[in-house]
């Protein structure tokens, strides 16, 4: 026998061995306890948005939070399937049968790796393409001595392309090198448990080779950058701005800086100045106290007013003044009328001084 069919020999049986003790010992399921966590962290951070008002990025968070509790709905689904599937899994694989596999995976697949000290057995995928995004070649590596434990392998990106916003993402279903399997996570741990190797490392590399949005950890539209809170524009490290008063991630496009203290700031901390028209955040913004609108600091009297509000308010109060009884005014015709009254009925005095002198001179 060949050397090499030796070192496959031994590992299969290291594996066999490790498989039929497996069997023997009681199954059990684990649920997706990180899942829920991420959910209940994504509501969390919506209520914090809508609370602030930022309702664009609510959205998004959102969309997220349907991703999330899309992966962790189908995580429930695929233990139930195994649940009812407990018990009555497929016969496992003979020594014959998966040293047969080990074999075979050589054919299949580039770069296959069998190392007895650390009990793995890898293989090297073909350079992967997404909808244009090159993620590059995955190495997926299986600890045959934890089969039966959550997650026994790890997928690692051997020329990783991140994604933009998360560096421990290099594939839309790859987060911290752990694989997001969604519908194929029931076919994998059944594999996994019969000892079919060959399956296995098909189905894990079926699914690096697809893309499904709904299971994501971040969608490929979002992958070279992060998008802005306010019109959803990808931006790259270097087009990356923040709002100086809400911290929101912003494209320079959709920054505005206010006209009194230079701040930038997104269109959810900004307003316009009714009278110069200019752009002012809303620390630097003021309500004209009797129309209510906004204006600059710059565009109000000294007692809160804008200018058109203060004309109306000065013009009020010279009004006031012009009406206010100061002294008592008589018209002509009055005056004529009781000049004429003074000629026709003498005083009482000046009768009775007549009525002396006509008794003085009588005879």
């Amino acid at each position: 026998m060949h050397k090499d069919q030796k070192s496959l020999l031994r590992v299969a049986e290291r594996i066999a061995s490790h498989l039929q003790r497996l069997g023997a010992a009681h199954f059990s399921f684990e649920l997706p306890n990180e899942s829920w966590d991420q959910c209940q962290c994504l509501i969390r951070q919506i209520d914090l948005c809508v609370s602030r008002g930022w309702l664009h990025a609510a959205g998004l968070l959102k969309d997220r939070l349907e991703r999330a509790i899309e992966r962790c709905s189908d995580r429930l689904r695929n233990i139930g399937r195994q649940a009812a599937g407990y018990g009555r899994l497929a016969p496992l694989q003979s020594l014959g049968e998966i040293f047969q596999d080990l074999t075979v995976l050589a054919d299949e697949f580039e770069g296959v790796t069998l190392d007895g000290s650390s009990q793995t057995v890898s293989i090297t995928t073909q350079p992967i393409v997404l909808e244009e995004i090159a993620l590059g070649s995955f190495e997926i590596r299986l600890h045959w001595d934890r089969i039966g434990e959550r997650r026994p392998y790890e997928v690692v990106a051997l020329s990783p392309n991140p994604a933009g916003e998360s560096s421990d993402t290099t594939h839309p279903h790859v987060k911290g090198n752990q694989l997001c399997e969604g519908d194929g996570q029931a076919a994998i741990a059944q594999a996994l448990r019969t000892g079919r190797l060959l399956d296995f490392f098909q189905l894990v590399s079926r699914i690096l080779d697809t893309y499904n949005s709904s299971s994501a950890y971040v969608s490929l539209s979002e992958w070279n950058g992060s998008p802005c809170a306010d019109c959803g524009a990808v931006l790259g490290d270097e087009d990356q701005y923040s709002c100086d008063r809400c911290g929101d991630l912003q494209c320079r496009d959709c920054l505005s800086s206010c006209v009194r203290c230079d701040a930038l700031c997104c269109h959810s901390c900004t307003n316009y100045c009714h009278s110069c028209e200019e752009s002012v955040c809303s620390r630097c913004e003021r309500t004209c106290s009797r129309c209510e609108r906004t204006f600059c600091t710059s565009c109000l009297s000294e007692i809160g007013l804008c200018e058109e509000c203060q004309e109306n308010h000065d013009a009020e109060s010279l009004e006031d003044e012009d009406f206010s009884p100061t002294v008592e005014t008589q018209t002509p015709a009055a005056s004529a009328a009781r000049e004429q009254d003074s000629f026709a009925t003498p005083p009482a005095d000046a009768v009775q001084s007549d009525r002396l002198g006509q008794t003085a001179v009588r005879p």
